[in-house]
């Protein structure tokens, strides 16, 4: 899932979140997402003997992409599981991993 959480979308909602939600510092605040931007915009991996720029998506490896991931689907759990609680009896998540039970019918 990585490669595929779309960079812009992604840094804007965590941006927000860190913005309103998370208590820091503002200067804290304001370095944590100057850094992350870099790192994620500028996302290079090694392919052979040469060396790529990921243009969209977190490039697998970069130590930062675990919690990046974490934090982006949790941010849309916060939002899509409350709506849809009576469909979803089940579900985990680890990392970018998900099991869950949809359910098409109140009486399966």
């Amino acid at each position: 899932m990585y490669t595929n959480i779309k960079t812009e979308p992604a840094l804007a909602s965590i941006t927000e979140h860190i913005r309103n939600k998370v208590r820091m510092g503002d200067t804290k605040k304001d370095t944590l997402i100057e850094g992350m931007n870099l790192v994620f915009r500028n996302n290079l991996f090694k392919f052979g003997d040469t060396y790529w720029r990921q243009k969209s998506g977190t490039a697998m490896g970069t130590p930062p992409a675990p919690p990046y991931a974490t934090i982006f689907y949790a941010l849309h759990e916060n939002e899509m599981l409350p709506r849809w609680s009576q469909q979803i009896p089940f579900y985990k998540r680890f990392i970018d991993d998900v099991f869950g039970i949809w359910l098409t019918h109140e009486d399966p």
